[in-house]
Order: structure tokens, then C-alpha cells, then sequence
């Protein structure tokens, strides 16, 4: 018993490990294709607007470790904890969207993107960029390994597949934006699915 949960623990750390290689291979294709695509000034304008989106995904990286250690330290039921970490993640991810769109004229000024539109965008990104940290640190918190690996996956090669067609049919960095805004959608539809179908309860072992 004891050998097949060390087994099952690397295969889960395995997949994990993967996803996070795809999700950075992904990542740096699509800096590079925006790059080619683009060109120096324009692709300027994008990296600014990334480094702003990174520098906001802080939060999420904040839910996702609160909700990893509430969930794996097992002394809640997982069943209560889990929606109000839920709760939590969607009142997050919402409120910190409606700041950063009041802020749209800054962000765009400061950034000298000259694009109300594509400033507005980092406010868009930012409600499903924080929904995921939520949900996956939901799906760690949890030790659901294949979940987590999908959801992870499905944070970059969507954006390197639509990013790229997007700006090969308008190279314009806003539509590297959209690329991100929009596709961020896919990594968040991924982990509500893997919350709904959860059917383990404590004490039984998990994916």
C-alpha cells in the first residue's frame, strides 16, 4: 500500500511537472512569436502590458497559496472550506477587475500605450488570471494532480495558438491582449469543471 502511494504521488508530481513545462515553453513561444509578429515598437507596448499583468497576478498567487494550505492542512472539513474559498476567489477576482478598469486612463498613460481599449483589457485579464490562482490552489490544496496539470496547460497553449493567429491577422498589440484576455477564459471553464465532478470526500483518496 505504502509503495503504490509513493507511486501515485510521483506520477502526480510528474504530470505537474510536465504541465508547468508546457505552460512555460507556451509562455516563452508566444514572447517570442509576439516579438517576430509585432516588431520592436509595438511588441514594447505588449511587454509593458505584460510586466502589468504579472506584476497583478501577485493576488493570485496569494489566493492560490492560502487556499493550498487551508485545504491541505487538513484540520477543515473539506467540504465547508472549499466554497468559501470559492467565494473568496470569485469576490477577489472581481473587485481587484473593477480597480484596474477605474484605472484604465492611468494604465494607459503610464504605459504610453496610446489605447484606452488595450489598457481596458488588463482589467479584463486580471478577473479570470485571478479566479485561476484560486482554483488551483484549490486543486493543490486537494492533491488533485490531473486537474491541476489541465488547468495549467490550458493557461498557455491557447494563448500561444490564438495569440499568435490574431496578430499574424492584425499585428497590433492589442490583439495580443485580447489573445490573453480571452484565453484566459479556457484554464478557469477547466477548474470550475474539476470542482463541480468532485465526488471524494476526506478520508478517501484523492486524484
Amino acid at each position: 500500500i505504502l509503495a503504490e502511494a509513493v507511486d501515485a504521488r510521483i506520477r502526480g508530481g510528474g504530470g505537474v511537472a510536465l504541465a508547468m513545462l508546457v505552460l512555460n515553453v507556451t509562455t516563452y513561444g508566444f514572447t517570442i512569436a509576439s516579438a517576430h509578429i509585432l516588431g520592436p515598437t509595438d511588441y514594447g507596448a505588449l511587454a509593458a502590458w505584460m510586466n502589468l499583468l504579472l506584476v497583478v497576478n501577485v493576488g493570485a498567487l496569494g489566493l492560490q497559496a492560502t487556499a493550498a494550505r487551508r485545504l491541505s492542512s487538513g484540520e477543515h472539513d473539506l467540504d465547508d472550506v472549499e466554497p468559501h474559498l470559492v467565494r473568496l476567489t470569485l469576490v477577489s477576482a472581481f473587485a481587484l477587475g473593477v480597480v484596474l478598469l477605474v484605472l484604465t486612463p492611468v494604465i494607459d498613460v503610464t504605459l504610453q500605450l496610446g489605447d484606452p481599449l488595450m489598457a481596458a483589457l488588463l482589467g479584463i485579464s486580471a478577473v479570470p488570471l485571478t479566479l485561476v490562482g484560486g482554483l488551483t490552489g484549490i486543486l493543490q490544496g486537494e492533491r488533485r494532480w490531473g486537474a491541476l496539470s489541465a488547468v495549467q496547460v490550458c493557461l498557455g497553449a491557447p494563448r500561444l495558438v490564438v495569440g499568435v493567429a490574431l496578430m499574424v491577422w492584425r499585428p497590433e498589440p492589442r490583439w495580443g491582449a485580447v489573445a490573453v484576455a480571452v484565453t484566459l477564459v479556457v484554464p478557469v471553464a477547466v477548474g470550475l469543471h474539476a470542482l463541480r465532478h468532485r465526488h471524494l470526500r476526506p478520508g478517501t483518496e484523492r486524484e
